[in-house]
């Protein structure tokens, strides 16, 4: 998070962040929200959001207890004030 507040501090348009919600120690830490709520917290808006579904399987060995998570979020973040 201390990335967004340097890119924040320099831009002038738009900011993307590529993130992706994960399993740690079987509780789902879901990255976009956090990233969404902190950005907005010091100004920015979120202008738009994109799933980038990808194809990798389930480790072997593994045992899945929550929902397939086979996809980043790309956050698209502005300064602008107005557009939408």
């Amino acid at each position: 998070l201390g990335g967004l507040d340097s890119c924040a501090k320099v831009t002038r348009g738009y900011i993307l962040v590529k993130c992706q919600a994960q399993v740690v120690s079987g509780k789902v830490r879901w990255q976009d929200r956090m990233i969404a709520d902190h950005a907005e917290a010091r100004g920015l808006r979120l202008v738009d959001r994109s799933d980038l579904v990808g194809g990798r399987e389930q480790p072997e060995g593994r045992r899945q207890i929550h929902l397939d998570r086979n996809h980043s979020t790309l956050l698209i973040l502005s300064k602008r004030k107005g557009r939408k």
